[in-house]
């Protein structure tokens, strides 16, 4: 099984995007407009034991996720919500400023023999739309969502 970026309450990806909601204005590439295949942990359980369940031997990756990508923005603004914060600005900057503000951040936290914060894997969620098919976990596995989407962004 290979799930998408999971999410859920106490888990690493939740709480990093709960301190980025927290922040007044935001800035984004693409103004967080960006579609994120996010997945929550009920549902990551969840494919688990359809695969559990499932006849026969499956030798390929099943990508579980939630049915379809939403954008960054949407799941800040969740969380925002949820923590009853005001609104937020998202200001939007040129993928490019935004590409060489995080290696230098990265660069310096190596310096400091601190782990990365970004990679190249990070940053494309962040910049490039991403969106998955999770019909072969459908077929295969019997496989559906617990959680939607747009659901399960409180810390």
């Amino acid at each position: 099984l290979r799930p998408t970026s999971v999410h859920g309450n106490g888990r690493g990806l939740t709480k990093t995007l709960a301190r980025i909601a927290s922040l007044p204005i935001i800035a984004l590439p693409r103004g967080g407009r960006t579609l994120v295949p996010f997945c929550h942990v009920e549902n990551v359980a969840h494919g688990v034991y359809c695969a559990l369940q499932a006849d026969g031997h499956i030798d390929e990756p099943i990508i579980v996720a939630a049915e379809r990508s939403i954008p960054l923005r949407d799941a800040l603004e969740r969380l925002r919500d949820s923590n009853k914060k005001q609104s937020m600005l998202v200001v939007g900057i040129p993928i490019l400023l935004f590409k060489g503000v995080a290696k230098a951040a990265d660069f310096l936290l190596g310096l400091l023999g601190r782990s990365p914060i970004f990679g190249e894997d990070r940053l494309r969620v962040l910049i490039d739309d991403t969106e998955f098919n999770i019909s072969k976990a459908e077929d295969l596995l019997g496989y559906k969502p617990l959680v939607r989407a747009d659901e399960g962004f409180e810390t």
